[in-house]
């Protein structure tokens, strides 16, 4: 892989992991349960009882923002900075999202890298697209079309926790440098093998780091996430918490995004409307699915018709006559032979 291509497959990338990080920061706030009994205490006591990952959720969601915040947001739009140390790369990300309604909401993600361009990835709530300069458009397919379907739209599903089947705390760890409580999530939908593990920092009950896989166009791929620097934003439903640093850990690249502005503004229909391209792309899949498929070939071996061949007339062979000799005229090879006794 060229490093124009690497460049765009790490972007590409990280317009969807865009996506998982807005939801990420997003916890619904639901009550809040009472506060469960410090595990480092009753260790002490020579009891050793860990929170159940319901407590730890129910903590969580009231550290990010007063009880219905989240649930009253339904557009919002993030400037963040990508920088990748290692390349001595700095790239933009504008990130548009808004509550799906009808044919319209979604997000829309845009990133700009030095020697890449524009590399767009959107999802309209039934449609996941991508485009650029190198690979041109393409509709998202398979597991990439999950991903988005399940990371994109932050109203409907607002939670990491509740988008799987179960959840385990394992224990106390370090994440960061911070004791962390981590919670292992397991079973997505039909993907009972799909997991997350979660890292809640002991103290603020905030979420500090993640590892997970993204699916790219090349594959699934391992990514840490380590969350950090937690500031309030002024939202319809109150202040919230969300990270302004996300370290991200794949590919043996390094990549750190920075969230420079967030607002909560309703965002331009226009901004989330498919381009022409990928309405192109659309049009053409439809056609061909909308047409009859072919038969499906009999088991049947087809009945062989006998050659036939040409007809073959019998040869005519033309006649001989007999060779006619004069009368009264005999050869000297019709003499008969005289006896030699004579």
């Amino acid at each position: 892989m060229n490093f124009r291509r690497s460049l765009l497959t790490i972007a590409s990338a990280l317009t969807t992991l865009a996506a998982v990080t807005s939801t990420s920061i997003a916890q619904s706030a639901a009550p809040a349960a009472p506060p469960a009994t410090d595990a480092a205490k009753n260790a002490a006591a020579g009891d050793v009882t860990l929170p159940s990952a319901e407590e730890l959720f129910a903590r969580q969601m009231a550290a990010t923002g007063p009880e219905g915040a989240f649930e009253k947001i339904t557009s919002m739009t993030s400037k963040a900075t990508m920088s990748m140390p290692a390349s001595n790369m700095t790239g933009t990300m504008i990130s548009h999202f808004a509550e799906p309604k009808g044919d319209g909401g979604g997000f829309v993600v845009v990133m700009n890298l030095p020697g890449v361009g524009d590399v767009r990835t959107g999802f309209n709530g039934t449609i996941g697209w991508s485009d650029n300069k190198i690979q041109g458009p393409r509709l998202l397919e398979g597991k990439e079309l999950e991903q988005i379907k399940n990371d994109a739209d932050f109203r409907r599903e607002i939670s990491l926790h509740k988008r799987f089947d179960t959840a385990t705390v394992v224990g106390i760890t370090t994440w960061n440098g911070a004791p962390a409580y981590e919670i292992r999530l397991k079973g997505q939908g039909e993907d009972k093998n799909r997991e997350m593990t979660m890292f809640l920092d002991k103290d603020t009950s905030l979420l500090i780091g993640m590892k997970m896989t993204a699916e790219t166009q090349n594959g699934t791929v391992p990514v840490v996430t380590t969350l950090s620097e937690y500031k309030e934003f002024d939202s319809p439903g109150g202040k919230i918490k969300m990270p302004v640093k996300t370290e991200l850990k794949w590919m043996g690249q390094v990549q750190i995004l920075t969230v420079e502005s967030v607002d909560f503004l309703p965002v331009d229909p226009k901004l989330l409307e498919l381009p022409d391209s990928i309405k192109a792309l659309v049009k053409a899949r439809d056609a061909k699915a909308a047409t009859p498929a072919a038969e499906p070939a009999s088991n049947q071996k087809p009945e062989l018709k006998p050659e036939l061949k040409p007809e073959l007339k019998p040869e005519v062979k033309p006649e001989v006559k007999p060779e006619t000799k004069p009368t009264g005229t005999q050869s000297s090879n019709d003499q008969p032979k005289q006896s030699a006794a004579r």
